[in-house]
């Protein structure tokens, strides 16, 4: 009887996580070489906890760090997001606020300005040892974001990585260190 329920549970994780499989599919045609190449066994070890994270493809030999896209069913919903979790990619991608990145930065906003209102970009954060999972700390419609809103944002999660106090409305505040989340580009669909 035991065996019979520990094989449900098997069957029943495995029926979850081979609902990531069109979405990888779809995610890898529309993103056309820039995610690696995964069978289907692969795909769902990259699922942990009701979200598919899926590597994109370092560009040039040095394979610096890159963004992850991740794609989560909630319910009835997809949200798809490209993420920067870890301090690594974060210094990339302020590596783009460099004066000598000028013509790139010039392109991501370009690129950013396409998007449809739907599109969103979120900074989260978890709290430091914190029980609950991430908590929305800052939102912009993601065709708003140019440089100046992606410095703030770098410069925030810098802030939350590593705490300390800061002066808010005058009064000087301790924060915990937190771990942030930006969610680059992020869309709900049905």
């Amino acid at each position: 009887m035991i065996r019979l329920s520990c094989v449900d549970l098997a069957s029943t994780e495995l029926e979850s996580r081979a609902r990531f499989l069109p979405w990888y599919r779809l995610v890898k045609g529309t993103l056309n070489g820039l995610v690696e190449e995964l069978n289907e066994i692969d795909v769902m070890e990259y699922v942990s906890e009701g979200v598919l994270t899926v590597p994109v493809v370092g560009v040039g030999e040095e394979r610096r760090p890159t963004p992850v896209v991740e794609v989560a069913l909630p319910g009835d919903e997809a949200t798809l997001a490209i993420v920067y979790r870890d301090a690594e990619s974060l210094r990339h991608l302020k590596n783009l606020l460099h004066v000598s990145q000028t013509v790139e930065l010039e392109g991501f906003s370009a690129a950013m300005r396409l998007l449809p209102a739907a599109f969103e970009t979120r900074l989260l954060k978890k709290e430091f040892r914190g029980e609950g999972g991430f908590v929305m700390s800052r939102k912009y419609i993601a065709c708003r974001v140019d440089g100046d809103v992606l410095q703030r944002l770098v410069e925030e999660t810098g802030a939350m990585r590593s705490g300390g106090r800061r002066n808010i409305d005058g009064r000087s505040i301790y924060e915990a260190p937190a771990t942030p989340v930006l969610q680059l580009v992020s869309v709900s669909v049905k």
